[in-house]
This record gives C-alpha cells, structure tokens and sequence, in this order.
C-alpha cells in the first residue's frame, strides 16, 4: 500500500491506496500541521512509498519529509511533476512544467473516468478550470480567486464583512443586504464563469468537479455535473502505480 499526500494552498490531503484504489482519505488544514500531529496521524501505516504532490509549500515537504524518515526507514518519498505528456493526456501549456501538478493530476484521473472531452473544475484557494478534448489533449485552461478568496480581498480593501456561506441559498440572486451580496456576488460570478466556458466548448460532453467548495458551487450551476472530491489524489494513485 501507498501513502499518497497532496499538500494545497489551505489543506493537505492524504490517502491510503493499494494499486489505484483509495482505501482512506483525510484532510489537516495546514496551520495545524506539525511533525508532532502528522507523527500521531500516520505513525499506524505501514507505506510502501509515498507520492507527494504540492503547490510550492516546501516548510511541509520538509516536515513530512522528517516524520517519513522517523516513521518508515529508508523508505521513498516520490515528488511527483508535471510532465509533457503521459497517461495518455497530452499537456497543453507552452511550457509544460508550468501547468501545477494538482491540475496535472486532476487531469490524469478525469481521462481514467472518461475516454472524452472534459472539463475539470478545482473549486479550491483557487478555482481552476481545465479542458481535455476528446483525444486527450490539454486545450488549457482558466484561474481565478476561489469564494474565500475573492471573500477576503472585498473584506481587505473595502472592509466589507467576511461571510460564511450556508449550506445552501435560496434566497433570490438580487440580494437586499450586504452579506448576501457579497455571497451571491462571489458565487455566481464563479458558476457563471463555469456555464460560461463549458458553453463556449461545443465538444464538452462531461464537467467534473473537485475540490473544497464542490459542493457550494454544484448547487447552484445549471448545467450537468459530477463531484469527485479526491481527483487529486486518485491521479496521485494512478501514478503511483507506474
């Protein structure tokens, strides 16, 4: 079995795998991870190697690099990149090492699902979306602030109130006080954008969401959709079986 650690902007995830299959997944956020809390976490597994996957947060590498050496040792740590092509994607970017391997991986998973074109949405820190054609071929892609984000830049600058959004919203998109203004402002600016692109993209014929506001987004697109919450990782065992 794998230790499979893909290490966000706000979160880390990790999962236990044998072969591609995920057998457990859990989330830290990374403000609370120490060698202490990662040694208490992981300290029952038994890895034959680990696959790490991150977005230039090289203080936790480092700190899951030292409590792997202390729990498992002579054990490998895999620092997956993103590559030109493989596992039958074709990397679309002009300078391939530049598309971030959490999208990389996110592809890689979605053309193991679906043998057509695509888009994938990681609704994270950030929200990134990415289309594969029918043949595998990246056709690139679009970033934008996720909801916290674009949450946090209103209440930075114009100190507007920070919102938590509810578990749904059924209130009428033309909101008649702030906090759902800015609720509904951020969020159907992205699920516009969403709608907007897939509708531009005439050969898209499935939209797969992931990432930690799946679910808030899903509620309220109005085009058809799935939620795979661990495409990362399962792209993560995908390679790791290579």
């Amino acid at each position: 079995m794998n230790l499979l650690i893909d290490v966000g902007n706000t979160r880390l995830k990790w999962a236990y795998a044998n072969d591609n299959k995920l057998i457990k997944t859990s989330v830290l956020f990374n403000k609370d991870i120490c060698a202490n809390r990662l040694t208490q976490t992981w300290q029952t597994l038994r890895p034959k190697k680990i696959m790490v996957s991150c977005l230039g947060k090289t203080d936790l590498v480092s700190c899951i690099t030292t409590v792997a050496n202390k729990l498992w040792q002579n054990i490998t740590l895999y620092h997956i990149k993103t590559a030109a092509e493989g596992f039958g994607i074709i990397n679309g970017y002009d300078n391939p090492i530049k598309l971030g391997v959490d999208r990389w991986l996110a592809l890689i998973a979605a053309r193991a699902k679906i043998k057509d074109a695509v888009c994938v949405v990681d609704s994270g820190t950030a929200i990134t979306i990415d289309i594969l054609n029918a043949q595998g071929i990246h056709q690139g892609g679009l970033i934008c602030p996720g909801l916290t984000l674009m949450q946090t830049a209103l209440n930075n600058t114009t100190h507007l109130p920070f919102v938590e959004y509810p578990s749904s919203i059924t209130q009428p998109i033309i909101a008649k006080d702030t906090e759902n203004a800015i609720a509904n402002g951020t969020l159907y600016a992205i699920c516009s954008l969403i709608e907007r692109v897939v509708a531009e993209q005439s050969n898209i014929t499935y939209l797969i969401l992931t990432g930690g506001d799946a679910i808030t987004l899903s509620q309220q697109l109005r085009c058809a959709f799935s939620i795979e919450p661990n495409l990362v990782l399962e792209g993560l065992a995908i390679v790791s079986t290579q």
